[in-house]
């Protein structure tokens, strides 16, 4: 089918957009890695790191820090590949990623804003400004300028391009003898799944493809949804929707399962922090002050403050249905807003957090897109208003106008936030000042740059925030161990297995202080209890192993080697350590084959074939 031939007209301004992006976010190219998910993320996680099935087995089988991602991994590994460990690539890869974003997205309004009552010559303008709404909104520095979130990014980038391919298989116009237009939709459904393996939040996409055919396609509405003619616009969409459906299920009962780390009850799902979620967003996509890495419950809890946001909810939705048959576009705004946020609300995911502006990537292009029809409308000649038409375009282009540059003002701002650790959680100790997790941050930073005195300080004001957050106790016996000061460190650690009694780092790290204070039959014991807990982590078992070694119960270590092979499979320590517990049983062959099978999986593993010598020299490696 052949695309409506203005359509083109859109090359030159969506490749502006696309540069203008990409030069607003030149600032964000030159920050470094966050202490924060970069760490364990990138900078201490050698499994993404290159090409090989050992890696691409990895990427997509595993629930890493509770997601599914492979081909962010993929994307990260890529990075990896040509700029090792320096952030400017990965940054790079971010803002080209947003840019891309930033031009589909105008290319999808131009064509959205060709199906309204918008004369031609404002589609241009309208589109444009929709666009760069979005892309410079400063609710954006938090996706595009921290490396973790090449999750939002790609899946958004994924997302557009499945949702430009849908809408420009539909002419203006439309079919001129009332036949629905049968669609190839194969290559649409395959970026959706790609959209879906960066980053789950795309799962929404069909749910927007049909709030399209209602309104701007107009290819059904409520009367003949389930008419004959009208069924294939619902049957054509039937594979996104069982691939939605599965995702979801997988994502419930395999991913959701995966995550055992503890939860503390306010992070818990709940309908009032859905509630403040979701004004919480348009409050902050017209008012972008205060924004902050991280956001606190309200002090006073959520009923306050969403009985007023939930009167603005209920207003905005009141008016768009009232509108809904002379401007449907406000209505369709709102719905994809909703929609799109549904899965990141806070009703269906835990977070620590009631809010992320990460969270606003996707849902924003609907306020976004109307924002930019509305301009294009006002602008056009044919409606009549109150005052002069020309003196009402240019107070409308003047106030888009400082509007666009008082949120490119804010938005660079923004990026310099997220320059390193220290400016991350400085900002969300200063505009969240009751932020448990930014003080904590911050007494790390000043341990880090010697300053212990500072570091306790900050740590106590955290647990005095916070002192129902198991957590803030775990990161302040960290703190105490790396101060030499165990005892108090111990403390910590028992009220963190108290109040989470299935917190498993928690018993690594006491037990390893327990270990180091010289308390080996206590250290064995909280050993035993995490295996207990998590027996398909390794660290126990190989903790255990060590100290049974160590103690010569060699039959003990040979048992907790064997739970690990099981976790982890044959490694050339785990082949050392096996050989050297069968040598203490006496079973100096098998020790003997085990080294080999160490020397096999590491060729020159200098301790294997130092021991391996060692059996041989004393004859010992062909006794059974």
């Amino acid at each position: 089918m052949k695309v409506n031939s203005s359509f083109h007209a859109d090359r030159l301004p969506s490749f502006c957009i696309f540069l203008i992006a990409l030069i607003f976010f030149i600032p964000s190219l030159f920050n470094g890695f966050v202490d924060w998910d970069d760490m364990p993320l990138i900078l201490m996680n050698e499994d993404f790191r290159g090409m090989g099935i050992k890696q691409l087995k990895w990427m997509f089988t595993t629930f890493y820090m509770s997601h599914y991602q492979p081909l962010s991994w993929l994307s990260l590994s890529a990075d990896w590949l040509i700029w090792g460990l320096n952030p400017f690539g990965y940054h790079l890869a971010n803002v080209i990623l947003h840019s891309i974003s930033a031009a589909l997205l105008y290319k999808t309004a131009f064509m959205l804003f060709s199906r309204g009552n918008i004369e031609k010559k404002y589609i241009t303008p309208g589109a444009a400004a929709a666009a760069l709404l979005f892309a410079l909104h400063p609710l954006r520095a938090e996706s595009v300028s921290w490396i973790t979130e090449r999750r939002d990014v790609l899946s958004a980038v994924l997302f557009f391009l499945a949702l430009f391919m849908y809408v420009r298989k539909f002419p203006v116009y439309g079919n001129r003898h009332g036949e629905e237009i049968k669609v190839n939709l194969i290559p649409c459904f395959a970026v959706y799944i790609a959209a879906c393996l960066a980053k789950s939040m795309a799962v929404t996409l069909p749910a927007v493809f049909l709030l399209l055919d209602f309104y701007p396609l107009r290819r059904i509405t409520l009367k003949n949804v389930f008419s004959a003619g009208k069924r294939n616009v619902i049957a054509e969409k039937i594979p996104f929707f069982v691939f939605a459906a599965a995702l979801s299920v997988f994502y419930y009962f395999v991913v959701g399962k995966a995550i055992d780390v503890p939860y503390i009850d306010s992070y818990m799902p709940s309908f009032q922090k859905a509630v403040y979620a979701y004004w919480f967003y348009i409050v902050k996509m017209i008012f972008p002050y205060g924004l902050s890495p991280v956001y606190v419950p309200p002090e006073n809890g959520y009923f306050l403050c969403n009985a007023a946001g939930g009167l603005m909810l209920a207003i905005l939705v009141a008016a768009a249905w009232m509108r809904r048959k002379n401007f449907p576009a406000f209505i369709t705004a709102l719905l994809y807003y909703a929609g799109t946020l549904f899965p990141v609300c806070g009703l269906l995911n835990g977070a620590p957090v009631p809010a992320a502006d990460r969270y606003t990537y996707i849902p924003s292009a609907g306020p976004a897109l109307l924002a930019g029809y509305v301009f294009a409308y006002l602008l056009s000649e044919n409606k009549p208003f109150v005052i002069d038409n020309v003196l009402f375009r240019k107070i409308s282009a003047v106030l888009l106008s400082v509007f666009l540059i008082a949120i490119s003002c804010l938005g660079i701002r923004q990026q310099f936030f997220w320059k390193g650790s220290a400016s991350v959680w400085q900002r969300v100790a200063s505009v969240q000042p009751r932020s448990a997790i930014a003080w904590n941050n911050l007494a790390s930073i000043a341990f880090a740059k010697g300053d212990k005195e500072k570091a306790e300080k900050l740590m106590l004001k955290a647990l005095s925030l916070a002192p129902e957050d198991f957590n803030i106790h775990f990161y302040s016996a960290n703190l105490y161990r790396l101060l030499n000061r165990n005892s108090e460190a111990l403390a910590e650690y028992a009220k963190v297995t108290k109040m989470a009694p299935t917190y498993y780092e928690a018993y690594i790290r006491k037990a390893e202080t327990e270990a180091s204070e010289g308390l080996a039959a206590e250290a064995e014991k909280t050993l035993r209890k995490a295996a207990e807990i998590r027996p398909q982590y390794p660290q126990a078992w190989y903790n255990l192993a060590e100290m049974a070694i160590s103690s010569g119960n060699y039959a003990e270590a040979e048992y907790s080697l064997k739970n690990l092979l099981k976790v982890y499979g044959e490694t050339e320590d785990i082949m050392l350590m096996l050989s050297i517990s069968a040598a203490g049983q006496g079973r100096y062959a098998e020790a003997a084959e085990y080294c080999r099978k160490a020397l096999k999986i590491k060729p020159g593993y200098a301790d294997a074939d130092m021991f391996l010598q060692r059996l041989k020299n004393t004859g010992l490696a062909g006794q059974k």
